[in-house]
């Protein structure tokens, strides 16, 4: 997720709030999974993680969560529908965030064009539903041991913020410009700069964390503040 770089590390922003009630989670605890066989081209996954009513704060309990997804697979296409829904329980009843995924890639041969749509709701137990529908666009060009990513991506909230509130709609874009360089297969050297701008909380409210930033800390708190951040590292897959 381009707003949600820790879980890839492609930049150095990254949106975050009140962990019961944000959308973005980078890992599930207790959870078991299932990927089926892939059958031309296609494959499935699902997942259960188990809260075991797990304290997340004063009077906030984990509930289950579950998951699935549909992928194909096959050629210069790659395609996948994911869905997710997880939640907890509060002395006013059960808060359930309902989420999904759609994502495509195609490599057109001297490049690759890639595509995101997501949404997560936030159905609390109060009524009120923080929602959050998103898209991102991508392009990679390789060139010999050299490839260059371009990624812009756009949420825009519904006018409540993560604990169902009233606020102004809000919208974040974030630009992401990258360059890599493969010593080998399995190592490479990369560069990332980042912009992020936002217009009036557009994060359901929650705020941003720039790291390494080049400009202040963007918050949700502040709506209509801007950041940047560049990065320099050395990945190594096993």
């Amino acid at each position: 997720l381009l707003l949600n770089p820790g879980s890839n590390g492609f930049a150095s922003i990254s949106a975050s709030g009140v962990p019961q009630f944000g959308p973005m989670h980078l890992r599930q605890s207790n959870q078991v999974s299932y990927n089926t066989p892939a059958y031309k081209g296609f494959d499935a996954k699902v997942a259960v993680a188990l809260g075991e009513k797990a304290a997340l704060g004063p009077g906030v309990t984990a509930r289950n969560a579950v998951g699935a997804s549909l992928r194909y697979n096959q050629g210069p296409v790659l395609a996948t529908l994911a869905l997710h829904q997880s939640g907890q329980d509060t002395a006013a009843g059960a808060n359930k965030q309902n989420a999904y995924n759609l994502a495509l890639r195609y490599n057109l041969g001297a490049a690759t064009v890639s595509a995101d749509f997501y949404s997560n709701t936030n159905q609390q137990a109060t009524g009120s539903e923080p929602a959050l529908p998103g898209t991102v666009l991508g392009l990679r060009e390789p060139r010999g041991p050299w490839a260059y990513d371009a990624q812009f991506g756009r949420v825009r909230d519904n006018g409540l913020d993560y604990a169902g509130s009233a606020k102004a709609t809000g919208t974040s874009d974030l630009i992401n410009l990258g360059v890599h360089y493969y010593l080998s297969k399995s190592t490479m050297l990369y560069a990332r700069a980042t912009h992020v701008r936002d217009s009036n909380s557009g994060f359901n409210g929650q705020p941003y964390v720039a790291a390494w930033g080049i400009s202040p800390t963007l918050s949700g708190l502040d709506a209509n503040q801007s950041a940047s951040t560049v990065a320099l590292g050395l990945y190594k897959s096993f």
